[in-house]
């Protein structure tokens, strides 16, 4: 599928965004102090120094790494000995065949100072987001106060209160196949720009996170050689939700433009509809035919098909 729509242009439903972001603010020795004591003391094989040592030496450490911190965002780049990582796959749920290498999630194991550089990056990304409104809003993963719990309440309210009115309701259930590992990062960085506002050294910074990664794969006390990533965002990392909320951010509204209530949880999206019993038929043509608007979006858009429930 990627092969047969490499040459397709980029497309996007979104409104351009009329606000930019296009530098990153200094951060402060203790903003950075913080974001490293609030970490968790895990440490990655490709580290260089445990996590529990930098915790234990950070006053010493700190000016130096407030300095690299800052040194990355302002030039916009994430230096290559930080786009290592190395994978764990993990069964998306227990009782699966242990055979089937479809069964696995893959999570990025990733440098301590990646990750700290990745929420100081995080924590002005959506900042500027939530300031100007323009997080998804209908997606519930990734995002302060929105939960699984959230998506069912919101559905599962819809659907009474149309049941109280004396209707139906027509649920479509949308899954998108292997989805972070099929982000394509010229079409994410064209959406970032166009409909999120983000330019500059920000922008430059998050191309250069994406990009140029290198991953080996350790399972069952063996490694792989490191291969490089062609697509994806890496997942295990702080950046690559909210970067994959951002790239299927159109989904919701093209729902929307259809009169199709929408809410998602990450890649799970629930489509529905409500009439009188009735008029099912037509509802139902209404339905199909904004499943294969998003179908047709994703295959030439986005590379990656849905599984339909």
């Amino acid at each position: 599928m990627r092969q047969s729509t490499g040459n397709c242009p980029v497309q996007t439903t979104l409104d351009p965004s009329p606000v930019v972001l296009d530098k990153f603010d200094e951060c402060s020795r203790d903003e950075v102090r913080r974001t490293i004591s609030s970490s968790q003391s895990k440490t990655c094989e490709l580290d260089l120094l445990l996590t529990d040592v930098l915790k234990q030496f950070l006053p010493e450490l700190l000016p130096f790494i407030t300095d690299m911190c800052n040194a990355s965002l302002q030039q916009g780049c994430l230096p290559l000995s930080q786009h290592r990582a190395v994978v764990n796959p993990r069964l998306k749920k227990s009782g699966l065949d242990e055979a089937d290498v479809k069964n696995y999630r893959t999570i990025s194991n990733l440098t301590c100072m990646s990750k700290i550089v990745e929420r100081l990056v995080c924590r002005q990304l959506i900042t500027f987001l939530q300031k100007h409104n323009l997080l998804p809003t209908h997606q519930s993963a990734y995002r302060r106060q929105h939960s699984t719990e959230t998506t069912v309440l919101k559905i599962v309210s819809d659907l009474l209160l149309v049941c109280d009115r004396g209707q139906v309701s027509l649920l479509a259930l949308l899954d998108l196949s292997a989805a972070f590992d099929t982000v394509d990062h010229s079409i994410l960085i064209d959406r970032l720009q166009s409909a999120f506002g983000i330019r500059g050294p920000v922008i430059e910074w998050i191309h250069s996170f994406v990009t140029s990664r290198m991953q080996s794969v350790s399972f069952a006390g063996e490694k792989s050689a490191g291969s490089a990533i062609m697509c994806g965002v890496p997942q295990g990392s702080v950046l690559g939700p909210i970067l994959f909320l951002l790239y299927c951010a159109d989904v919701t509204y093209i729902a929307h433009r259809h009169g199709v209530h929408a809410h998602s949880y990450a890649d799970d999206t629930q489509l529905y509809v409500h009439c009188n019993a009735a008029d099912c038929a037509i509802e139902a043509e209404r339905l199909t035919a904004c499943i294969e608007e998003l179908d047709n979006w994703m295959t030439s858009s986005q590379h990656f098909s849905t599984g339909k429930g």
